[in-house]
């Protein structure tokens, strides 16, 4: 085990957390009012039976991004900190507690970063052998970098890409799923 409060550590499915989402959703609908075009659950913590840091990801997509500081401001009373992206201008970022407990995803509403998280999750809910991989790379990635966030995270970029780069040719080829075949 690790002395630090930060590490990475990749535990088994816990049906508690999509609880916890939903109980952090309620709090920020209620901050977020009418700015706050949906709320979704994304992320490890969202697919059953995939092993996932503990930490549960929120997806909360707005109208606009051009609101940023009334956004950090909210969160921050909401016990959220902002962790800066400057290559990532199409989202905010934000965590809350120490260890971790949430992380919050602020982005525009129906763009290409809101869509990538939910077909990146609703592909591995889909798809039990791609979650089963994924699952591994975690573990291994958690185990080499279990005190440096930055690598386990680049460790993982090249299979999400190739996940969304296959799940988008699927939808694209076969947009209706029980319907595999385009022939009669």
């Amino acid at each position: 085990m690790t002395n630090t409060p930060d590490a990475i550590e990749v535990c088994e499915y816990d049906p508690a957390w999509p609880k916890r989402f939903l109980v952090e959703k309620k709090v920020l609908a209620a901050a977020f009012g009418d700015r706050a075009k949906d709320i979704q659950h994304i992320g490890s913590t969202a697919v059953p039976e995939l092993g996932a840091k503990p930490i549960v990801d929120i997806l909360v997509a707005v109208g606009d991004l051009d609101r940023a500081k009334d956004y950090l401001a909210l969160l921050a009373r909401l016990g959220y900190v902002n962790i800066p992206h400057d290559e990532d201008a199409r989202r905010l970022f934000f965590y809350k507690g120490m260890p971790r407990q949430f992380h919050a995803h602020v982005v525009k509403y129906r763009s290409w970063t809101y869509w990538k998280h939910i077909i990146f999750r609703d592909y591995l809910l889909e798809h039990p052998t791609t979650l089963d991989e994924y699952q591994c790379l975690k573990i291994v990635l958690a185990n080499r970098f279990r005190e440096d966030r930055d690598s386990y995270v680049e460790g993982k970029a090249d299979f999400i890409e190739m996940v969304m780069e296959r799940a988008v040719k699927e939808r694209l080829f076969y947009p209706d799923p029980f319907r595999r075949c385009p022939y009669p």
